[in-house]
């Protein structure tokens, strides 16, 4: 087991720049793709042994660093789009706010 651990250790740093590049045209974020490469390594931990065969392992760590990217865009955005609205008003008006955006506990005023 420890031997695998090395190999795998070993593809991971052949394919870091390729993982990276990939993550940061999807986010553009040095930070983000660092973090998505991040998660792919971690994933990979848990799932090299579903790796078929199919493609390239090349290929294989592109369109996981890839998809992971477009996840982590998609979550973000998310989160981004939940964030209270009518930031710094004394008083909520519905008209200004997105469903589900309210604080806990603000009376809504329709």
């Amino acid at each position: 087991e420890q031997g695998d651990r090395q190999a795998l250790g070993a593809v991971f740093s052949r394919h870091l720049d390729l993982m990276f590049t990939a993550a940061f045209q999807v986010l553009g974020s040095r930070a983000d793709a660092e973090e998505v490469v991040q998660e792919v390594c971690l994933k990979t931990l848990a799932s090299a042994s579903t790796f078929r065969g199919d493609s390239s392992v090349k290929n294989w760590f592109f369109k996981m660093a890839f998809n992971q990217a477009l996840d982590h865009h998609r979550k973000k955005a998310a989160r981004q789009k939940r964030r209270p609205c009518n930031e710094g008003k004394r008083t909520w008006d519905a008209r200004e706010c997105e469903l589900g955006a309210w604080p806990a506990g603000t009376p809504v005023l329709a």
